[in-house]
């Protein structure tokens, strides 16, 4: 996945959470991170994509999602408003 980030390449960056994300939850942790820091409006819907995944594997708290997506000023309430209902 390394390279797919260093190259700035999303939807393979999705295709291999969802190929091997139920193998190792990381993976979405790193997509997380990773989409949280781009100023692309395109990642702010695979940041949507991406709380559904986590919300439905419960395998992340919430804390942790708030503290790595409050890096990023951008992001705004509505990108987690339906994470946070959840």
């Amino acid at each position: 996945m390394y390279n797919y980030l260093k190259e700035n390449n999303y939807e393979q960056i999705w295709d291999t959470c969802e190929r091997y994300g139920d193998q190792d939850d990381d993976l979405w942790v790193q997509a997380l991170t990773y989409f949280a820091s781009r100023d692309d409006a395109k990642c702010m819907e695979y940041i949507k994509k991406i709380l559904n995944r986590i919300e439905s594997k419960d395998f992340l708290s919430p804390l942790i999602v708030l503290e790595i997506l409050g890096k990023n000023q951008k992001i705004t309430f509505g990108v987690i408003k339906n994470y946070l209902k959840m």
